[in-house]
């Protein structure tokens, strides 16, 4: 258990529904998330910066092995690491393979196996297994269950393989107040059908962004052999009508190829809340196809699928964000320095506890998301910081949070003594909300335990 404090959980829970009554008397529903929903939709590596530029190189594992170099010391190339197109594929993937009737051109099907050959070695099936918590009268049970998504190996820094994916392909925050859910780990699946534990490197919630890192030590030789570090294209050039190629696990069946054209550019949606522009294709988006690569005519990649528009009368509207739109936040992401969990023993503790506030409480109470403080502990960390009952802790270390489980998995990558920056939104005397931000000192988790202060009473944890 975390951190929590002394006062009766009957009378905060009271005095919540007192003080945030419901804009309606429709009671909430508990929804397990099983799949990565498109719709609505720390860890250990290298520390070494790497530019965008190598986005767009191909791992010089190839070269390396043609000129007796260990595979283990091959750095990345530049010339060597674009994907060729010859003469007679481009043709095959253009209008220029066209028919001739009555003086008119008429294009005919694309054919892009050719391509497809080239490019789907560099997409993964990205597994994220989701530990669900559920109390019944003071005991808990837990269950997992695995959601499913796709990912685009977009750079080898000689350590690891870097992999973009959607945020909401590794996000686990799909808290009730009957069940909260956390992380349970995540996993790779390359081109060859073999698979590898992947950790989490950089979020970004806002752009629905993250980076995962695969270790090169857990891959074989053999897969290094097979697969790809997609080559990066300009959406800037995409012209509507432009032949679009999206590769992905949809519906959790492994990779498959769908194809179709760029319907729209600069297309406004908004999903989980945050407004984005995308690529509109009509290339089938499914479940699953999530984080999965949007490929040009010419095998590069171009977008990262993200949504599609579900209606029963709409048909063919799929997502994708524009890579050159966020070529800064993933070269961000991917030089973000991850954090390590420490031990009970050394990890930090803030003595809080609270009730989640998720998307859907959050739009009944008219409250932010986060943590809604139920119980402080008199003298503890957070309460000498300035942190009072019925703030709401919206993120830790400038990461979002969605929950009291999140909150206790990020404190634990913070050490006893740290001190750290929380998002609070802190009830005035006027009754209204204001933001702040916190710096608190974290307490020892050790310490809390042995003296019994990471309980909290008569909550039955």
């Amino acid at each position: 258990m975390e951190d929590y404090s002394g006062n009766s959980y009957e009378e905060y829970r009271n005095d919540f529904e007192d003080i945030h009554p419901k804009k309606s008397r429709r009671g909430l529903k508990a929804v397990a998330v099983v799949m990565a929903a498109l719709l609505v939709i720390g860890a250990v590596g290298s520390g070494s910066y790497i530019g965008f530029n190598a986005l767009a190189e191909r791992t010089s594992r190839t070269a390396a092995q043609t000129a007796g170099q260990p595979v283990e010391n091959a750095a990345p190339t530049q010339a060597a690491s674009q994907t060729t197109v010859t003469p007679a594929q481009q043709a095959s993937l253009s209008v220029a393979n066209t028919v001739e009737k009555t003086g008119e051109v008429s294009a005919s099907m694309l054919d892009v196996s050719d391509i497809v050959k080239e490019v789907k070695p560099s997409v993964v099936s990205v597994t994220n297994t989701i530990l669900y918590t559920m109390n019944y009268g003071g005991r808990e049970r837990s269950e997992t269950s695995d959601a499913a998504g796709s990912g685009v190996i977009i750079s080898d820094n000689g350590e690891q393989l870097l992999i973009v994916t959607n945020y909401h392909v590794i996000d686990a925050s799909s808290n009730s107040y009957y069940y909260t859910t956390s992380n349970d780990g995540y996993t790779v699946e390359f081109i060859d059908g073999t698979s590898a534990a992947a950790t989490l490197r950089g979020t970004d919630e806002e752009q629905d962004l993250a980076i995962l890192a695969v270790n090169l030590s857990d891959i074989s030789e053999e897969t290094l052999s097979q697969i790809r570090i997609a080559t990066i294209g300009s959406s800037d050039d995409l012209e509507e009508g432009d032949g679009l190629i999206a590769i992905g696990n949809a519906l959790g069946y492994g990779l498959s190829v769908t194809v179709g054209y760029a319907s729209a550019l600069n297309r406004t949606a908004t999903v989980n809340g945050y407004e984005h522009t995308y690529i509109q294709t009509d290339a089938a988006i499914n479940p699953g196809n999530s984080g999965g690569g949007l490929f040009n005519t010419s095998g590069q990649l171009v977008g990262i699928n993200d949504a599609k528009l579900v209606d029963e009368t709409v048909e063919g509207v799929g997502y994708a964000i524009p890579i050159s739109s966020v070529t800064d936040v993933i070269t961000k992401l991917m030089n973000e320095t991850p954090r390590v969990a420490y031990s009970d023993e050394e990890k930090g503790y803030l003595g809080v506890y609270g009730q989640d506030i998720n998307a859907q409480m959050a739009a009944v109470y008219n409250l932010p998301e986060g943590v809604y403080v139920t119980y402080l502990q008199e003298g503890g960390p957070a309460a000498e910081a300035g942190i009072g009952l019925r703030d709401v802790i919206s993120a830790i270390g400038g990461k979002t949070i969605g929950g009291m489980e999140d909150l206790r998995t990020q404190i634990a990558f913070y050490a006893a003594g740290e001190a750290v920056e929380l998002e609070v939104w802190h009830l005035t005397a006027t009754g209204e909300y204001e933001q702040q931000t916190i710096t608190v000192t974290l307490g020892s988790y050790a310490e809390a335990a042995a003296s019994g202060q990471n309980q909290v009473p008569n909550s039955g944890r």
